[in-house]
């Protein structure tokens, strides 16, 4: 993921630039998924750029022509699903051939990767950035910026303080079922770590 908001392949032994398929008008800030080493899933998020935000592209099969410039692959020979889930900053997990995500808008996604379609959500707050989910012993664990019932100072960017939540969920085809939580001492920017 680029910042002029392109996925690009590059080779891992040389660095020379193999493709590059354009997608948003804006940089990609979340880490893409690779699902079975054939799709490339990718997800972005901003109020100024209406559409597709999750998108699964078919990895092209190109051979490099260059040794400086990829070759540029158009979006509508790749892309495979969309939907309209977003998120600025927080990665996507695969799990199996579902992708959990927390959108912007603070909920807990769960998308299949076959489809693109929205199996369920769960609202876990009301605004998300940067931290990412985690997958563990058939749990999600996932920090959210505010707990809820966070009041508006507390939720300004410029105040000291505040208190983000964790969540512990255990999904299932039709929904995410919280069986713990804990309200942290300040915001959650970071993403947890299993141990």
């Amino acid at each position: 993921a680029t910042g002029d908001g392109a996925v690009i392949c590059a080779n891992a032994r040389t660095g020379d630039p193999i493709f590059r398929i354009p997608l948003y008008k804006a940089g990609i800030n979340s880490s893409l998924l690779l699902q079975n080493n054939e799709k490339i899933i990718a997800i972005y998020g901003t109020p100024y750029e209406v559409g597709r935000h999750m998108v699964a592209l078919k990895i092209p099969h190109v051979a490099a022509v260059s040794l400086t410039e990829p070759v540029v692959v158009p979006l509508a020979t790749v892309e495979l699903w969309n939907n309209e889930i977003r998120t600025s900053a927080s990665s996507p997990i695969l799990v199996g051939d579902r992708v959990f995500v927390t959108s912007e808008v603070g909920d807990l996604v769960d998308v299949d990767a076959s489809t693109g379609n929205i199996l369920w959500k769960l609202q876990l707050g009301n605004e998300q950035r940067n931290s990412s989910p985690l997958y563990a012993d058939g749990r999600i664990y996932a920090p959210i910026l505010n707990a809820p019932g966070t009041s508006a100072a507390a939720r300004d960017e410029s105040a000291a303080g505040g208190h983000g939540i964790l969540y512990v969920i255990v999904p299932d085809d039709a929904q995410g079922n919280i069986i713990s939580q804990m309200v942290l001492d300040g915001r959650c920017y970071g993403t947890p770590t299993a141990y």
